[in-house]
């Protein structure tokens, strides 16, 4: 007994206080995965919007490059064509 201090015995936890302590860890716990939860769901729904406007983009600069390809080849042909009909 004389290993352990003296307090008063409103500084002392009883087993009603760590199960009350207890039960109120478990509920904000609770919350934290809920609050977790919605936060997995709303990053979901924020990358498949990302990766719908990316997606966009590429397609766009797909057929951007794809038209610029196309008018390349057609004037090097030209140019060939008008080159084999030099005198």
């Amino acid at each position: 007994m004389s290993a352990i201090p003296l307090h008063d015995l409103d500084e002392v936890a009883t087993k009603r206080d760590v199960h009350a302590m207890a039960a109120d860890l478990r509920a904000e716990m609770a919350d934290l995965g809920a609050e977790m939860a919605d936060l997995r769901a709303e990053l979901k729904t924020d990358i498949a919007d990302l990766r719908v406007e990316v997606m966009g983009e590429v397609a766009a600069l797909r057929r951007t490059m794809s038209n610029w390809m196309l008018t390349l080849l057609v004037t090097i042909i030209g140019a060939m064509i008008g080159i084999s009909f030099m005198p």
